[in-house]
C-alpha cells in the first residue's frame, strides 16, 4: 500500500459522498485531511457546519487525522483563505458536468508541503 505519511490535503465537497470517500482513503493512508464541506444543499443554498465535522468525526474514529473547514467559497477572498501549505487538493464535484463526463475530478500535487 502506498503511504502519505504527513502530507496534508485539502479536499473539497469531502463531507459526503465520493469527497467523504477520498477522504478517508487518503486519511488511511496517513494523509492529514483537510475535510471541506460547507453542508450546502443541492442547488448550493444553506449552510451546515455539521458536514464536514461529522466526516471528521468517522476519519478521527478510525485513527486517521482529520480537520474541519465549512468555508463557503463563494468569492475569491474565501478561496484564498482556503490555501496554505499543503501537498495535495482533491476537487471533488457535488454535480457532474455531462461535458466533462467522470474527468471532472482534479487532483493537484503541490511541491512546497
Amino acid at each position: 500500500m502506498i503511504r502519505l505519511n504527513d502530507r496534508v490535503a485539502i479536499i473539497t465537497g469531502s463531507g459526503r459522498g465520493l469527497g467523504a470517500a477520498y477522504a478517508r482513503l487518503l486519511a488511511e493512508r496517513g494523509v492529514h485531511v483537510v475535510v471541506h464541506d460547507a453542508g450546502v444543499n443541492k442547488d448550493g443554498t444553506g449552510f451546515d457546519p455539521n458536514v464536514a465535522a461529522d466526516a471528521v468525526s468517522r476519519i478521527q474514529e478510525a485513527g486517521g487525522v482529520a480537520f474541519p473547514s465549512n468555508v463557503i467559497l463563494d468569492t475569491r477572498d474565501n478561496c484564498q483563505r482556503k490555501s496554505g501549505n499543503y501537498a495535495l487538493e482533491v476537487w471533488s464535484p457535488r454535480h457532474l458536468d455531462p461535458q466533462c463526463g467522470m474527468g471532472c475530478l482534479s487532483v493537484s500535487a503541490r511541491t512546497n508541503a
